[in-house]
Parts: structure tokens; C-alpha cells; sequence
């Protein structure tokens, strides 16, 4: 089988992972939303499996609060959605996106659920948990063509926290996707030895 991390829960517990079996033909044979243990790695908490043949999930991200879980359900057949519903218990999903949508994230305070949807557009949903379980209708926020990364359940995009902001990449026409991305670790202690502050 083939196991897709997507998300770590906010506590640092669990990594959310998609996990599928395929058929020789590449369709999908089952698939399951799943969070791993990372204290013990063995321990899996199945999340959601599929009982057709070709339904996956995927994207799964978890609420800042922690005790709800938004992902994506689709099929080569039918239209990808965003779902939510409570985690790590399960219980009854709610679909948030109307018209298509995947690579949920939440916002920091979990009032809202951003989504991309067809036609480069990213999606705003507000969401209420008290009494009860709601999701508004998802609004437009913008329109506009962004990077989406070949890594299916990877967002893509980051959502600043406290802050009514995203970071994306925006392609550059002159030289195509990115072939590759570097990270930088202490970053600042560089930067201080290049740059060394005056006293």
C-alpha cells in the first residue's frame, strides 16, 4: 500500500496520513484516512475507509482546537469534496464545499476553512462547532492562478497565524515549475555572520 502524510495534529500527536491499496490496473482498491501515533508509531487510528472501490480521502488537517478533522473524498469519477467531522471519534461528516474542493486548511482561530476549488479560485467557509456542527457558504476570496505542488494531499499554500494572510508560490511564466526547494536551518545565525549587528 501507499501512505501519503498530510498534516500533523496540533498538539504534535498524530501525523494524518492517506493510506491506499491499488489494483494492478492503478485504480483504487481501498483507501483510508489515517493518524499515526508518533509517541508510538505502531498504534493507527483509522479515521475513515472506504467501502467502493476508487473512493479515496485525502488532505486530512485537524482543527486548531483539535477536535475536528477536515478532508477531501473523491473518485475519478465523481467530484472531489471537502468533508469535516469530529477526531479523532469519527461520527457524522459534514460537506463544506459546494461546487468541488480540495486541500482544506484552517484558519488559526477555526472559524474559518479555506479550500481550493476549480477554476484557480481559493474558498472561504465559515465555520460555527456550537451548538452544533456548521459550515456558511463557501465565499470567493480570490481568483488567480498559484502554484498547487504535484504532492496531492499537501496544501500548498500556509495560512499565517493571527494574521488575515496566505503564502503561496506564483508561478513564474519565464522559467516553469520549481524543480526543487531548500530548506534553511538556523537561518538567523547565518544571517548574523554575514551581517553582524552594531553595537
Amino acid at each position: 500500500y501507499y501512505a501519503f502524510p498530510s498534516a500533523v495534529t496540533p498538539d504534535g500527536r498524530f501525523l494524518i496520513l492517506s493510506r491506499r491499496v491499488e489494483n494492478d490496473d492503478g485504480s483504487i482498491k481501498q483507501a483510508a484516512l489515517i493518524a499515526m501515533d508518533l509517541e508510538n508509531p505502531d498504534q493507527q487510528l483509522e479515521l475513515l475507509i472506504s467501502l467502493e472501490e476508487d473512493i479515496f480521502y485525502s488532505s486530512g488537517t485537524v482543527s486548531p482546537d483539535g477536535s475536528w478533522i477536515a478532508f477531501l473524498e473523491g473518485s475519478r469519477e465523481v467530484r472531489r469534496e471537502v468533508f469535516v467531522q469530529p477526531f479523532p471519534e469519527g461520527g457524522a461528516r459534514y460537506q463544506v464545499s459546494q461546487d468541488g474542493g480540495i486541500k482544506p486548511q484552517w484558519s488559526s482561530d477555526g472559524t474559518e476553512l479555506y479550500f481550493r476549488a476549480p477554476g484557480e479560485r481559493l474558498m472561504a467557509a465559515k465555520i460555527t462547532t456550537e451548538p452544533t456542527f456548521a459550515a456558511a457558504a463557501p465565499r470567493l476570496l480570490f481568483e488567480d492562478r498559484y502554484d498547487q505542488g504535484t504532492y496531492i494531499p499537501m496544501p500548498g499554500y500556509s495560512v499565517v497565524p493571527d494574521e488575515p494572510k496566505m503564502i503561496m508560490v506564483k508561478p513564474d511564466p519565464e522559467f516553469g515549475r520549481a524543480s526543487e526547494i531548500r530548506l534553511v536551518i538556523d537561518w538567523l545565525a547565518e544571517l548574523e555572520q554575514l551581517v553582524p549587528t552594531v553595537h
